[in-house]
């Protein structure tokens, strides 16, 4: 009985062991979570413990994690996606634009002048102004002077002669400096370009204060503080955490960085994971972690460092990108190798027998051919070493299989990955599922858009490759293809008998008419089309647009007749919805058809034959000034016109139709088709003709004076 007694304890004890739960810190439910899983499966919670998920299903199995100390968070119908990847990014440098002159969004030279010019009436006389983010391509207006497509520094050292300037182009890799620094380093006609950079000068040899890749090193501001750089970190951080990005690989540490992110990380407050790339210039910092080794997943996974950061070439926007021929706007320029071959070889090899992933930044198609060269001594097909090429931007289509053969990573920016992922879903999810196989399973729907995504990238690269001129082509009618997308919003907004097969046969149509009636349409026929570009000087577009409707609606109207419309009950549902919440009141609704001539008068002037009837009236573009009624070419007068009613046309639907309006309170659902004076609080703008009609008054004399300036003093 004892032993009975014993043999029932132990059997107790282990169950109740085996059966202990885990319970989690966090439970997430109450909304849609993407797991982005192997799967891409949706689930209703998740529960976490350790920043670590425990658990993802149903919210009734998930609950069962749950204790007196989990922190339960209610999603209340919002969406959880995973933290975002920074795959390629500069962390100090987010935080520093943050701390310095953000130049990422100026639109001309003239603007980055005067914000700089303003800062120095900030700051003592002497004191450095520094800045980044400037690109001339951005530019809506160019310089008048400008040598090899950058600006000189004449106007930034005439509007700030004592303070010393230094401006990074957005790329990082050219830089923008006045008199007052180049003063201070001795810079002048007589210094030679350094090896792979270049000091820009003008016809007389004078430096123009733009310095090329290696060159910026002339010019050197104060160093920044320790304390400085765990500022600019904890504002990098916070910044990316506010965006979504929860881990970050950075291009090029040195031995600051490092201090600043670990005494971030033991102070708890690095939120981010931090992916380490060393600084492959810097010899010292190299040789102390060949001797300690990798760092990984310091500080709970938040700090890995165990890769080596190295250039091989610039970037395009300065023309530093090391290219196989010229640049075809700058003969006998093809980029710069920034470091020496021989240095790359060397920290390659280094690199690789002390265990460092390398990731070397190449753009142009010589530098990826070189730097493939390189890793070929020490990468054998079938070892995943996980070396990078940084950017991978223009590849010689010999070297593109290179890549696949030794196991190199192309990390090409996202954009582009983006523009060729979207594309792969459209087709696959909106054609390929729809028309061709409308049971395809999760898996073989997966395989589908990554054929279609290569052969949507395959197609890109031939065009882009081989028919340059068929990239022209297709650049200038896409807007005219763009108009063809109207139908499916007329059929979204207004006609709900339009049907999804009339939609795209309209659609497919309109494309091909405006293809006739572009230039390229009398190429293709070979001259045998009966009309020219633009017939009656209505736009491709809008001849598209118009055998798109005429199509959209018969073929519309024959499936109701053969009632082959099956979905119309589904689609008039959403109809129904739209005219509860967003129909016009009833005593506006007579004030539709004006709107209408509106629009037609708009789309005469913009896109119909008032291009050319204005002519007549303002006279021929051709004819010169003594000859233009308004003394400004004919072309603005119809512009003007069209401006004019696109004014009054936008200011009729927001104020006369009451489609936009001042609330002073929340609007409840019982508000809905009340006019203005029925909703207590409630202003409509044409109540107050000061801010109707005063704002409009405003917008055409400041267009008018604008002309007149141009005209008669540019």
């Amino acid at each position: 009985m004892k032993n009975n007694l014993i043999v029932l304890i132990s059997v107790l004890y282990l169950s109740i062991s085996c059966n202990k739960i885990d319970f989690a810190d966090t439970i997430i439910y109450g909304g849609t979570i993407y797991t982005v899983d192997s799967t891409n499966s949706i689930v209703e919670s998740v529960a976490v413990k350790d920043g670590i998920i425990l658990k993802k299903g149903n919210f009734s199995e998930i609950r069962s994690l749950s204790n007196s100390s989990t922190n339960i968070i209610n999603l209340q119908g919002k969406t959880m996606i995973p933290g975002f990847i920074e795959g390629h990014g500069h962390i100090m440098g987010v935080g520093y634009n943050k701390m310095n002159l953000d130049l990422l969004n100026t639109t001309s030279y003239d603007e980055i002048v005067d914000i700089v010019k303003q800062k120095s009436k900030t700051i003592p006389e002497g004191s450095w102004i520094v800045g980044r983010g400037w690109h001339q391509d951005k530019w809506k207006d160019s310089p008048e002077k400008l040598i090899k497509g950058f600006p000189t520094h004449d106007k930034l050292s005439e509007a700030t002669p004592n303070h010393p300037v230094y401006l990074r182009h957005a790329s990082g890799h050219a830089s923008l400096a006045n008199a007052k620094a180049m003063e201070l380093f001795n810079i002048n006609k007589n210094l030679i370009n350094p090896d792979g950079g270049e000091i820009f000068k003008d016809i007389s040899g004078n430096p123009t204060g733009v310095f090329n890749e290696t060159a910026q090193g002339l010019i050197s501001p104060p160093s920044n503080t320790f304390d400085d750089h765990v500022k600019a970190l904890k504002l990098a951080n916070d910044h990316a955490i506010e965006n979504g990005i929860t881990s970050f690989h950075d291009a090029g540490s040195d031995f600051k960085d490092i201090r600043a992110y670990k005494k971030l990380a033991e102070n708890k407050e690095l939120d981010l994971r931090l992916y380490i790339m060393l600084n492959g210039r810097n010899d010292s910092l190299l040789n102390y972690y060949y001797s300690n080794g990798p760092e990984i997943g310091l500080y709970d996974n938040h700090l890995t460092i165990r890769s080596i950061k190295l250039y091989a070439d610039g970037a395009l926007g300065s023309r530093g990108a090391w290219l196989i021929e010229d640049y075809e706007d700058a003969e006998g320029e093809h980029g710069h190798i920034v470091t020496p071959i021989e240095t790359l070889k060397k920290v390659t090899k280094e690199g690789f027998l002390n265990g460092f992933q390398i990731c070397t930044h190449a753009i142009g198609d010589m530098a990826n051919r070189e730097v493939l060269n390189i890793y070929n001594n020490h990468l054998k097909k079938g070892n995943d070493y996980r070396f990078r090429i940084e950017h991978a931007q223009h590849i010689d289509l010999i070297d593109i299989p290179r890549f696949s053969e030794l196991g190199v990573i192309a990390a090409i920016q996202s954009t582009a990955a983006a523009f060729l992922m979207t594309s792969g879903s459209i087709v696959t999810r909106d054609l390929y599922k729809t028309y061709v196989n409308k049971n395809i399973t999760w898996k073989n729907e997966l395989i589908a858009v990554r054929l279609i995504t290569m052969l949507i990238f395959l197609a890109s690269l031939y065009l882009a490759t081989f028919a340059k001129p068929a990239m022209v082509i297709f650049s200038g009618i896409s807007i005219s293809i763009a108009f063809q997308f109207l139908i499916v919003l007329l059929g979204l907004v207004w006609f709900p008998w339009i049907t999804r097969g009339a939609a795209i046969s309209g659609i497919i149509i309109g494309i091909i008419i405006v293809i006739l009636t572009e230039t390229i349409g009398q190429q293709i026929s070979g001259n045998r089309l009966p009309w020219g570009r633009w017939p009656l000087t209505i736009h491709s577009g809008v001849w598209g647009l118009l055998f798109n409707v005429f199509i959209c609606f018969s073929v519309s109207a024959f499936s109701a007749l053969a009632k082959m419309d099956k979905d119309r009950e589904h689609r008039q549902k959403f109809h129904d919805f739209l005219n509860d919440h967003m129909g016009l009141h009833p005593s506006r609704t007579k004030l539709r058809s004006f709107a209408y001539v509106i629009a037609l008068i708009w789309l005469f002037f913009g896109a119909g034959p008032g291009q050319v009837l204005g002519n007549n009236f303002f006279g021929a573009p051709g004819a010169g000034y003594e000859a233009w009624v308004l003394k400004i070419p004919s072309i603005w007068g119809y512009q003007l016109i069209w401006w004019f009613f696109g004014i009054g046309l936008i200011w009729f639907l927001a104020s006369k139709m009451d489609l936009s309006t001042l609330p002073n309170r929340p609007i409840q659902a019982n508000d809905l088709h009340k006019q203005p004076d029925e909703v207590l609080g409630e202003v409509n703008y044409i109540d107050k003709l000061g801010t109707g009609y005063g704002w409009i008054l405003i917008l055409i004399g400041i267009a008018i004076l604008t002309i007149i300036f141009y005209v008669y003093f540019v």
